[in-house]
Order: structure tokens, then C-alpha cells, then sequence
């Protein structure tokens, strides 16, 4: 997997900063600019110290192994305590460190459930594009061992309500390829046939959705990426061209309408599934990775 790095301050507005502190001036926000958590008094967002929490209650569940749970819960943390500011205090840092968990021991159906209830409303790009690859490396979870399906069909197949914003664009762009190569490698795909065939099912369904969206139709024709492989090469293939239609997705909440955030990382859930399914295929863990689309 290759990790996108997410934007950071620029270097303009860092330096402006520190000039201002070096000449003893104090700048002064716009009205209505402080946040919850300001940097002279951060105060934790409470909805993302309760999914830390339920992450950390979760921890060593046997719905899902490893550290997988743990790292999802250090990444909340981090983001807790950046949204506190650069330089948070001792009671910011001191939240994160001793937040309670929950009274009963919560699903992880539950535990998507707090991530999209606060995927509309997360405090800025950044956090909506955690939340987007945590509900998704979430969704990866079996359903029986989960407490409820993780994909919502009816949300998948739903309009989106804002514009259509480069990255669905490349997104559909990628998700007609993918759906090609399934196509593709079908027939050398031997005893990972089943696998292949479910994840060109899937992926229609959120192609068609992308389709209405964007108008990107496919291209004519495609190639093999590198010759052409079967077997779990063949599958080695597909799996990395899932993962490009997974990074644009998540992408994608960054710059959707905060009302179609959970329908575009409800598509990067049904790719990530689409991503477990080669996994399995090739004898990898899934749980490796706890944050989808990087």
C-alpha cells in the first residue's frame, strides 16, 4: 500500500505566523473563527473522544484480530489532539489519555455508526477523510461478526446532492478500468474465480452510482497494465487497481458537499471489501490495514 500524504500548513501561512510572534504582535481571529478547540484553551471534540472510546473498549475483540482495532484508536487520538492545535495544553493531551469507555461493550456496527453520524459535521477536510478510511477498514469486518451489514445499498445507490468534485471524476475513471480487468482475468483466475466475480459485481454497483454523478464514460479500450499474468498475479493486478479506485474515493470526501460524505465513503467501503476480497485470494491479512484508501 502507498500512503498519500495529506495536506499540511503552508509555508506561507507558517511563516506569517511566526513573524507576528516575533515582532510581539498578537494576531486577532475573525469573529466566529475560535473553534471548540482553540489553542488557548483546546477542549477535545466530545464525538471523537466517544469513538476513541468505543474503539478502545473494542480492542482485542475477536470480530477483528491483531492490532487493528488499537491503531484505529491511535489514529482518533492523534486527530483529537490536532485539533487542538499545534501545541496543545496538558488537558487536551490528558483526554486522549483517559477517556472512558463505554458502560456495555459496543459493536463495531455501533462504532460506524458514530463515524458517519459525525462524518457530515467533522470539523474540517482532514477528519472527514480519517473517518472516511476508518468506517471503511471498518466495513471490512464480517457482518455476522460486525452486528449488522456494513453497506447500506440504498445509501450506494442514492444521488449525490452537491457538485461533482475532479477526484469522482478520476475515481469513475479508475473504477471503469478496474471493472475491465475483472473482466480480463476471469477466465486464468482459477481458484480465485469466485473472488474476481464478486468484485466486478460490487464494483458495478458503485459505477453506476459514479456514472450519474460524473457522466465519465468508459474509454474504448484498455491494456493489460503489465502483459498478461494469471493466477494470483493476475489477482496481484486487480487488487492494485481497486486500491487507486479506494485512494480516490477517500479522496473524494475532502472535497464532496458535507451532506454527500457518507455516501461517497459508503462507495470507498464497498471498494475496500471489493480490496479484503483479493486479500483473501492472495493469503493476506485484511486487518493489516486500518485506515482504507491511503
Amino acid at each position: 500500500m502507498h500512503e498519500t500524504p495529506l495536506p499540511r500548513l503552508s509555508r506561507r501561512r507558517f511563516l506569517t505566523r511566526t513573524l507576528l510572534v516575533g515582532l510581539g504582535v498578537t494576531a486577532l481571529p475573525a469573529a466566529g473563527a475560535l473553534t471548540a478547540c482553540s489553542p488557548d484553551r483546546p477542549e477535545p471534540d466530545e464525538r471523537m473522544l466517544e469513538i476513541l472510546g468505543a474503539l478502545r473498549a473494542l480492542d482485542g475483540s475477536p470480530a477483528a484480530p491483531g492490532s487493528f482495532l488499537s491503531t484505529q484508536a491511535d489514529r482518533v487520538s492523534a486527530e483529537v489532539v490536532r485539533q487542538c492545535g499545534t501545541d496543545p495544553s496538558d488537558s487536551c493531551t490528558a483526554s486522549v489519555g483517559n477517556v472512558p469507555t463505554p458502560a456495555e461493550k459496543p459493536s463495531v456496527a455501533s462504532v460506524r455508526g458514530m463515524m458517519t453520524a459525525l462524518l457530515p459535521e467533522a470539523a474540517d477536510k482532514d477528519q472527514a477523510a480519517l473517518l472516511a478510511g476508518l468506517f471503511a477498514a471498518q466495513a471490512t469486518v464480517a457482518d455476522k461478526d460486525a452486528g449488522a451489514p456494513a453497506v447500506d445499498w440504498a445509501v450506494v445507490d442514492g444521488p449525490l446532492s452537491g457538485s461533482t468534485p475532479t477526484e469522482l471524476e478520476d475515481a469513475t475513471s479508475r473504477i471503469h478500468e478496474a471493472i475491465w480487468l475483472t473482466g480480463r482475468i476471469l477466465p486464468t483466475a482459477g481458484s480465485s474465480t469466485s473472488a474476481v466475480a464478486t468484485v466486478g459485481t460490487r464494483l458495478r454497483r458503485v459505477r453506476d452510482a459514479l456514472v450519474t454523478a460524473t457522466g465519465i464514460p468508459a474509454s474504448a479500450g484498455y491494456t493489460f497494465p503489465s502483459g498478461a499474468p494469471s493466477g494470483a498475479d493476475a489477482v496481484s493486478v486487480l487488487h492494485d487497481a481497486v486500491h487507486g479506485v479506494t485512494v480516490d474515493l477517500r479522496r473524494s470526501v475532502r472535497t464532496v458537499s458535507s451532506e454527500d460524505r457518507v455516501t461517497v465513503a459508503m462507495w470507498c467501503a464497498v471498494s475496500a471489501r471489493c480490496e479484503v476480497a483479493l486479500e483473501d485470494a492472495l493469503g493476506e491479512d485484511p486487518f493489516a490495514v486500518a485506515v482504507r484508501g491511503e
